[in-house]
């Protein structure tokens, strides 16, 4: 038997309206393959968060690069205004004139924004509209704090509604570059420790740079390298990815490089640092070690570890037990 609604619904199908869909119409089973490899849902906002200067700017241009290279048009709206890094990273990282072409620059603060402009909320018809002109598939924002209306950094419920009121106006899947808090631990559950910006987003993924960094004040031989772990921390309808790694290698000719996957691997001294962020005794640095990457190691072992670096660590001797740093 029919039920009366279907029955009506022709008759509604070609009136003007909100819609006219039924749970009939509407997608189901699996979500859709990732982008990138495990990273960028096609299916609304994919957020990468991290510390200041740890390689978010660096990552997209990879992700923005890789998505070209699959036929895919981008757009950058870049609210931090710094079109020279953009620029040369791409370039770096082997982009084609072709490809470059196929990437479009869009800075609201810049003297070739002649519309209004303002926070992404407030420039979001503009942007669908030219996105639609020019055939873009996906849309880059940096930064999340700067592209809201009310100077919230950090992530609070109305700078969060209105921000992603603005993506799901533009109407393209996309990618956020955001912070996290002053003092934050390592691989935060949440953008700015935001439940809203969390629960908004559609996928996120928290970014630390790992093993041990470039000195730069001692003679470089080689490129600068920066090695990178995402961790997923919140899935698109799947479940969580397992963390990824990327290495970015800088060269003085301004040659980029990018490496999936781990270097050699980190050694226990390169562990240790990446927990001591306070001074800690061995065996908190142990059980640092083995919550931060599930890697088990004796105290002993650690020790002899310490001790082999004395120009990176130190101990201070004057309490019991004693407790290790980095050196500055």
């Amino acid at each position: 038997m029919t039920h009366p609604a279907v029955a009506a619904l022709d008759e509604y199908r070609s009136a003007d309206g909100i819609g006219t869909r039924t749970a009939a119409d509407l997608r189901h089973g699996d979500p859709p393959a990732q982008l990138v490899g495990e990273f960028l849902t096609p299916e609304d906002a994919t957020v990468v968060y991290g510390p200041g200067g740890t390689g978010k700017g660096i990552t997209a241009c990879w992700l923005i690069l890789r998505l070209v290279r699959a036929d895919h048009v981008a757009m950058v709206i870049d609210f931090e205004g710094h079109e020279r890094e953009w620029g040369s990273r791409l370039r770096g990282l082997g982009a084609t004139e072709d490809e470059l072409a196929a990437i479009h620059y869009r800075a609201p603060f810049a003297a070739d924004w002649t519309a209004p402009t303002g926070s992404l909320a407030a420039v979001a018809d503009a942007v669908r509209e030219d996105a639609a002109r020019l055939g873009a598939t996906y849309l880059v924002v940096d930064s999340y704090s700067v592209a809201t209306s009310n100077g919230d950094t950090l992530g609070g419920q109305e700078a969060a509604r209105e921000y992603f009121t603005g993506l799901a106006r533009v109407g393209l899947p996309s990618l956020t570059l955001a912070h996290v808090r002053g003092g934050s631990d390592k691989w935060p559950e949440r953008p700015f420790g935001s439940v809203f910006v969390h629960n908004l987003a559609r996928e996120t993924w928290a970014v630390e740079q790992i093993g041990t960094p470039t000195d730069a004040d001692e003679p470089r031989i080689g490129p600068h390298v920066v090695e990178l772990e995402f961790r997923n921390r919140k899935p698109s309808g799947r479940p969580l990815a397992a963390p990824q790694f990327v290495t970015f290698e800088f060269y003085l000719d301004g040659t980029i490089e990018a490496r999936e996957g781990r270097l050699a691997g980190p050694t226990v001294a390169d562990l240790a640092a990446d927990v001591l962020r306070e001074p800690m005794t061995l065996r908190q640095i142990v059980a640092a070690i083995k919550e931060d990457t599930g890697s088990s190691y004796s105290e002993d072992t650690l020790l002899k570890s310490l001790k082999r670096h004395p120009d990176r660590f130190e101990v201070g001797k004057e309490k019991r037990p004693a407790k290790w740093s980095r050196k500055p």
